[in-house]
């Protein structure tokens, strides 16, 4: 075999070390250097040895580019269950390989795919023509205080309370930046930042509902005999009010200590004491809420006469 032959039947074989063998030191592939690209593969490869009941016997299927790259060709690794791990473009020479980068459009010749991976991705500080932005220096400074403030609390209060999680949240949610998530920005700064901010997401929009949770609690206990009927109106207005919350309370709780878990990260259960008791409720009569519902169904109804309201037909 020649060496672009062997470097196909690495990727075949999830061979990482015989591609940190057989890869050009001092090169960049998919724009960021060797010793990152061979790294990012192993631990791609690592990851799909641990599925279980998934054929790793892939095989290199050549096609070329559907999109932005069509004269450019390369290769599919594609299994017996059409399932495609990684779908790149090879630049070639005679004798190598000049790049190899990850293709979101590939077409095989001659093979179907049914399913394909997300394989391999690396952060915008790990291209070899990264230059950060005064923006990006803004973020990273930012970012780091976010995680020292979050890991701060939780080593010196142990339980994190809604005071603190409403004000964090506030002050760092605009972090996480959704038009880089869409055009495949991340930044290697922001990755413990945004796990955080994830975590908390969910959980702070319990605590800022915990008040109108509070009313209609109050609503439910001074109902004298509960019936179909005699909660209707208020299972629609608080499944309309609450509607995220109807499915039950999602987190393992600690009742006797007063906090529930997110990732280990500890809550104080008393903050959300009523989105927890009434999502068992709208749990439990789930089956009497309507659907849709008719708050709900008018709102938007409402809503698709006032966007035809402006034109003139």
């Amino acid at each position: 075999m020649n060496k672009k032959q062997l470097i196909i039947k690495a990727f075949e074989n999830l061979d990482a070390d015989m591609l940190e063998v057989l890869l050009n030191d001092g090169q960049a592939y998919q724009d960021v250097p060797k010793d990152i690209f061979v790294e990012e593969l192993r631990r791609y490869f690592t990851k799909i040895k641990t599925y279980e009941g998934v054929d790793l016997n892939f095989k290199a299927c050549k096609g070329h580019c559907g999109s932005c790259n069509k004269e450019k060709t390369g290769y599919s690794f594609i299994n017996s269950e059409n399932v495609s791990m990684m779908s790149l473009i090879f630049d070639e020479t005679e004798d190598d390989y000049t790049d190899i980068y990850k293709c979101g459009s590939f077409s095989p010749i001659d093979k179907e795919i049914e399913t394909e991976w997300s394989s391999i991705s690396f952060y915008e500080e790990d291209k070899v023509n990264y230059l950060p932005t005064v923006k990006n220096f803004q973020d990273e400074r930012l970012s780091t205080k976010a995680v020292k403030e979050i890991e701060t609390e939780i080593e010196n209060e142990g339980i994190l309370s809604a005071d603190f999680c409403v004000e964090w949240y506030q002050n760092y949610e605009k972090l996480q930046n959704w038009s880089e998530i869409f055009n495949g920005k991340t930044y290697r700064y922001k990755k413990e930042v945004i796990d955080y901010i994830s975590k908390l997401s969910f959980v702070v929009s319990m605590m800022k509902a915990e008040k109108l949770a509070y009313k209609y609690w109050q609503e439910f206990i001074n109902i004298p005999v509960i019936s179909e009927e005699s909660i209707k109106d208020w299972l629609i207005r608080c499944d309309h009010d609450l509607h995220n919350h109807i499915y039950g309370f999602p987190y393992e709780s600690d009742f006797k200590n007063g906090y529930f878990l997110v990732d280990k990260i500890k809550f104080n259960l008393l903050d959300v004491y009523y989105i927890q008791n009434l999502s068992e409720v709208l749990l439990k009569y789930f089956d009497w809420i309507p659907f849709p519902n008719p708050i709900t169904e008018k709102e938007d109804q409402n809503y698709s006469n006032d966007d035809f309201s402006d034109f003139p037909f």
